[in-house]
């Protein structure tokens, strides 16, 4: 499927992101550099064992309850604190499990997102962690798709697809719904007319607890198809009966007075391609439209939809099997940077691997074979050669100790690294250390 293309006004991934990565090569160990993160691990303690001021650590005393039983002793018999050791079963029966569909899940790079990050590697002439830039995309919905594909053994299994929006879901029902509201922005204007105010005694309206949304008093002749209307826009995928239990009746006259006064301002749709034609309701709009779009929506085996589109949806299914994935890729994308290598390569980006590391970069690496140079490059070369993964500041302190970074001798005597940068024959990582490829 052909994925639509964002607002040209989305913001581009922030720059800052990419330089505040927090692990790299590990220069200590030379050429044979690799990553390495260090968690210092608590020290458990035995009972009573000395403290670091002398001390002795005092045992902890049990304490018995009302009936002689230790409190702190082994809980049998499904005992729980507080006494609640009895509900249990009835919370585990009420929780409702669902069952998976048989569809392989995949997270994917939204390809506008992609462009701005590859676009701000290349700007910044540095080598990057391909799996930290995978864990900024991931990081963000708006950055990511999610591929859908069923089971190769499923032969029978269908899933269905909005053509126009990329909405997916298993019920066909549910997906024709959310593409009939989606189409009836584009086909239609909306139309405001004025009406006198509803007349007659209004006791409250009816209003939902989760939206906020006022539908009206249930004793006035619209109240069925603002039920309806609330009930189709807010929550399609759930039972109607379900849903009346998430009403309250508001009998503040304040409340009353803004729906007549809501009532009174009727929204109503006519085709943009008729500007004379008849205006209808929101509800004959969408029949209207659901009679005419022939292939709006299409059984599929597999799709690929934004990510914060299925997050969004009122699919529970396909939202718990999307977010298992996400909490796995979002620990540790491996998947997502290994997607991301044919995108890296087809938009000229290198990459070269450090230890069990790999990096991305604009600049292809590459070692320098000329025995001619001149003397000030040599001494760059020296310099980085003894000692990879020094700063600029470091460098400039090798080669003129006592320059300034920002100032004419400093700019002097660091002008061969631009020149070597630019060639590969320095790489510069996301953290400004420098080293030989």
């Amino acid at each position: 499927m052909e994925e639509k293309k964002p607002a040209e006004n989305r913001e581009p991934l922030d720059m800052a992101a990419l330089e505040s990565l927090d692990f790299g090569p590990d220069w200590k160990s030379g050429e044979s550099a690799s990553f390495s993160r260090t968690f210092e691990k608590s020290v458990k303690r035995e009972r009573g064992e000395k403290r670091r001021d002398g001390g002795k650590r005092p045992q902890r005393q049990q304490r018995s309850d009302d009936r002689g039983r230790p409190a702190s002793g082994p809980r049998t018999g499904g005992e729980r604190k507080g006494g609640g050791g009895h509900r249990a079963p009835e919370r585990a029966a009420r929780r409702v499990v669902l069952p998976d569909y048989p569809l392989e899940v995949s997270i994917l790079p939204n390809q506008q997102h992609l462009f701005s990050l590859v676009r701000q590697v290349h700007r910044s002439r540095r080598a990057y962690p391909m799996i930290d830039l995978a864990g900024i995309l991931v990081k963000d919905v708006e950055a990511c798709r999610v591929r859908f594909e069923v089971r190769k053994r499923e032969a029978d299994f269908r899933f269905f697809h909005c053509k126009s929006s990329g909405f997916v879901g298993a019920d066909e029902a549910g997906v024709m719904r959310h593409a009939v509201s989606a189409q009836l922005e584009e086909l239609f204007e909306v139309v405001v007319e004025e009406a006198e105010p509803p007349s007659g005694q209004f006791p409250g309206v009816s209003r939902c607890t989760k939206t906020g949304t006022v539908i009206g008093p249930p004793n006035h002749h619209s109240y069925g198809e603002a039920l309806e209307a609330w009930h189709q826009a807010h929550f399609g995928d759930h039972p109607i009966d379900v849903c009346k239990a998430w009403l309250e009746m508001v009998r503040d006259e304040e409340v009353v007075e803004e729906w007549k006064a809501s009532f009174s301002k009727r929204e109503r749709y006519r085709l943009k391609s008729e500007p004379e034609g008849e205006l209808l309701s929101r509800k004959q709009a969408e029949q209207q439209l659901a009679r005419e779009s022939v292939g709006l929506v299409a059984s599929v085996r597999k799709a690929v939809v934004p990510l914060a589109m299925v997050l969004g949806s009122g699919d529970e299914v396909l939202k718990q099997m999307v977010n298992r994935v996400l909490v796995k890729e979002r620990r540790f994308p491996i998947n997502l940077a290994h997607s991301l290598r044919a995108a890296f390569r087809h938009m000229k980006l290198h990459m070269f691997k450090v230890g069990k590391v790999n990096y991305v970069t604009s600049i292809k690496p590459t070692r320098l074979q000329s025995t001619e140079l001149a003397a000030d490059v040599v001494q760059v070369l020296e310099v980085l050669k003894e000692h990879p993964g020094y700063s600029k500041q470091q460098l400039l302190e090798a080669l003129q100790p006592g320059a300034v970074l920002d100032s004419d001798e400093g700019r002097a005597a660091l002008k061969p690294l631009g020149w070597l940068i630019d060639r590969g024959h320095i790489v510069e990582y996301f953290n400004g250390k420098l080293s030989l490829p």
